[in-house]
């Protein structure tokens, strides 16, 4: 009794057709339909536990705000005639910014990554250089030594 009366009470008192039917402004066709048959299922005077006056002036007011909602030119006009279309309006600007801003985070992201990867090819390039000079410096004393050897054999064979 106490939700349907609040939901009454805030009709008379200039409840918008959102309110009513309980959804956003910027609510979808199909969201407005969902939160609508919800409505009017858990209200319908033939299934409500209280006042059936009641009941049936809140289905006509839900009726009406779903009329209004449904229809595109009837929505428009009604956003217009209550500022609605402001509010629309601010929440596409703010999302059209949300998604700028994500799309450019995204690339800093991407930039730093490719940076990142740069260095790290870099250093691992001085590293493989430095390895490589390494191995030359191992390898020449080798190698002298495998000349030695093999000068060494020679002359053993010799003899």
């Amino acid at each position: 009794m106490t939700k349907c009366f609040n939901i009454f009470i805030g009709v008379l008192m200039g409840k918008n057709f959102y309110q009513i039917i309980g959804v956003e402004v910027d609510a979808t066709d199909e969201e407005i339909r969902k939160s609508y048959l919800s409505k009017i299922k858990q209200f319908h005077p033939d299934t409500y536990n209280g006042n059936r006056e009641d009941a049936e002036r809140i289905t006509a007011q839900i009726n009406e705000a779903y009329s209004t909602l449904k229809d595109s030119q009837k929505r428009q006009v009604y956003d217009q005639k209550n500022g609605f279309d402001i509010i629309k309006k601010q929440r596409a600007e703010r999302a059209e910014y949300d998604r700028r801003r994500a799309e450019y985070l995204k690339q800093k992201q991407e930039q730093k990554d490719k940076k990142d990867k740069k260095n790290c090819n870099a250093k691992q390039k001085k590293k493989n250089k430095e390895n490589k000079k390494t191995k030359r410096k191992l390898k020449k004393p080798l190698l002298k030594m495998k000349a030695e050897q093999v000068k060494m054999k020679l002359q053993n064979m010799k003899q």
